[in-house]
């Protein structure tokens, strides 16, 4: 019982000569810090941004259903195919992939294709998404499960009609758009007959959906689809069913790149890319710290210098080496730890303030995922690699002489 009540005793005192050390140098430590702090932070906030695209991109494919297949005119394991490749699919690619056995239906989509909109004098930029008319109640009601929160479908592909997502319709002009308005493009008036159900995907709700006719009414292009959706037919295996329309691609000569995308297939591209993305910023991550670690360690040296006296005064009263050098060890260990702590908090803080204004400009698909795993990991770490910074100038510390540290000045 003694035994443990010195132990305790020796403790707080440690942390008591340690507290107070680190606040009569506040600047030092301060700056040692930051360091950490910065690096930790910045780091950390692209990890939860990651982790958070990666479940938001999951969701979506999980959305998809268990009978569809999402193709591709690039490879979509290069996160940057979509903006370099200039991929399309035709009408020819359309017919190819109808042709594969087990494939009941293919639609084509045009997605993200920007065009002026002006309604009642308020011109905007918006996104257009065209669709096959006789194909939205096979695909968009009966597989993705998309509903009408009020008025209808556009009537044929040849209609001047389009739907609105919820918040488009309601925020995305001066003033709401009902079922009814007509909104300008191009000087063709259209006629607003839908407005699609909240999904809370800013994404969708701000979807302006029109028939593939319409759309090439008003653009002017034609078998220019940015991909398709595959309905497969009851019992039949999603995988095989994509790699047999993988073999029909590659038989396209239109074609240099493209993906098939079966619930696996997206799931294993998405995890390979995140994590690759990850495991870099992590290998970034330890760099920084150990870059800190470098300061905490010359921190801790220039400590041992300023205190030889103080360190000659707890030899002198019976201090063993042990004890001095475990004062310098812990004193670099909360400089680590305090710099981890401070910059999970920092990285969690930003991440999410990050996603919270990507959010609010229609960004939906950005989102952080805080995860206790890696708070934990790099807390342990950066203490770690404190406790690692602070052992030379600890074990200075502990082999100076009593009288000789007395007589320094």
């Amino acid at each position: 019982m003694n035994d443990r009540f010195s132990f305790a005793r020796l403790v707080a005192g440690h942390f008591r000569l340690v507290t107070h050390s680190l606040l009569h140098r506040r600047l030092r430590a301060g700056l040692t810090v930051v360091g950490i702090v910065l690096g930790i932070s910045i780091v950390l906030t692209l990890v939860f941004l990651g982790n958070g695209l990666q479940k938001s991109i999951l969701g979506q494919l999980q959305q998809f259903g268990t009978d569809l297949i999402f193709t591709l005119p690039y490879d979509a394991s290069n996160p940057f195919a979509q903006a370099t490749s200039g991929g399309k699919f035709t009408e020819e690619n359309a017919e190819a992939v109808r042709d594969v056995p087990g494939v009941l239906a293919v639609m084509p989509i045009v997605s993200s294709y920007l065009i002026p909109a002006n309604f009642r004098g308020d011109e905007k930029t918006v996104s257009i998404e065209a669709r096959g008319r006789d194909l939205i109640q096979l695909f968009l009601v009966e597989s993705l499960g998309i509903e009408l929160a009020e008025g209808r479908w556009m009537a044929d592909d040849d209609a001047r009609e389009l739907v609105l997502g919820a918040t488009i319709a309601e925020k995305g002009f001066r003033e709401p758009v009902r079922v009814g308005d007509t909104i300008d493009f191009r000087g063709s008036r259209v006629t607003v007959t839908g407005i699609l159900a909240p999904f809370g995907d800013s994404t969708r709700d701000n979807m302006v959906l029109m028939t593939l006719g319409l759309f090439e009414r008003l653009t002017g292009v034609r078998d220019d689809y940015s991909g398709m959706l595959v309905k497969v037919e009851n019992g039949r295996d999603l995988e095989v069913v994509g790699r047999d329309i993988d073999e029909a691609f590659s038989r396209e000569r239109d074609l240099e790149d493209y993906a098939v995308l079966t619930p696996a297939a997206s799931q294993q591209i998405i995890g390979n890319v995140v994590g690759t993305v990850q495991s870099a910023l992590f290998l970034i991550a330890s760099v920084a710290v150990l870059v800190a670690g470098i300061g905490v360690m010359n921190t801790m040296y220039t400590s041992v210098l300023e205190r030889t006296r103080e360190i000659g005064v707890m030899k002198s009263v019976g201090a063993k080496g042990w004890h001095v050098m475990s004062v310098f060890v812990l004193e670099s260990m909360l400089l680590g730890g305090l710099g981890g702590l401070l910059g999970t908090l920092g990285g969690a803080g930003l991440a999410l303030l990050v996603a919270a204004i990507a959010r609010a400009q229609g960004f939906g698909f950005f989102s952080a995922s805080v995860d206790l795993a890696t708070i934990v990991f790099v807390l342990g770490f950066t203490m770690a690699v404190g406790v690692l910074a602070g052992i030379l100038p600890a074990r200075e510390a502990a082999r100076k002489r009593p009288v000789e540290a007395l007589r320094y000045r």
